[in-house]
């Protein structure tokens, strides 16, 4: 091994300095302020229309303010017809970027179905738990039917508070 040279110059690494912004895409247009889980669902339903493919299962957040104004939506991820992946890195990226103090986390079932499955119910626990540790509020999680106006909400049917409540004791045990 060669010993090294006091007179040998230092290699210098570099690194880059970045700047996380957010770029309007589209207007949608809403009713006003989310007070209800049927003018949250009007907006993902409308998020999906106007940004989505309705076709294929899409995760839609709805990102709000102190005050529960919306500040934007953003479609998380495009799935199949079954499924859309998600990656809880990516659900708070633009929630974290708009400053948003709470959310309403959507998606749509191609086939109709609003029941929610297993694996909705445990992604709604981990998203409602990584919210808890970047101080969000998740109000509600609202699956919506892309050929009617048909909605399941998560918060409506007492599955919200469950879930967190989960949620809660599960952040205790760490």
């Amino acid at each position: 091994m060669k010993k090294k040279d006091a007179n040998d110059p230092v290699k210098k690494h570099v690194t880059y300095a970045y700047r996380i912004s957010m770029i309007r895409d589209k207007a949608i247009q809403y009713e006003g302020t989310i007070s209800n889980a049927v003018l949250g669902a009007d907006l993902v339903y409308k998020t999906i229309s106007s940004c989505g493919q309705d076709d294929r299962e899409q995760l839609i957040i709805v990102m709000l303010n102190a005050r529960n104004k919306v500040v934007g939506t953003n479609v998380i991820s495009v799935g199949s017809i079954t499924c859309s992946p998600t990656f809880l890195r990516e659900v708070f990226k633009p929630a974290i970027a708009a400053s948003a103090s709470a959310v309403i986390i959507g998606h749509n079932h191609p086939s109709g179905t609003l029941d929610p499955s297993a694996d909705d119910m445990l992604i709604t626990k981990k998203i409602i738990a990584v919210a808890k540790l970047l101080d969000i509020t998740v109000h509600d999680h609202v699956i919506v039917d892309m050929t009617s106006t048909n909605y399941y909400s998560f918060s409506d049917r007492g599955v919200m508070n469950n879930l967190k409540n989960e949620a809660r004791r599960f952040l205790d045990q760490l």
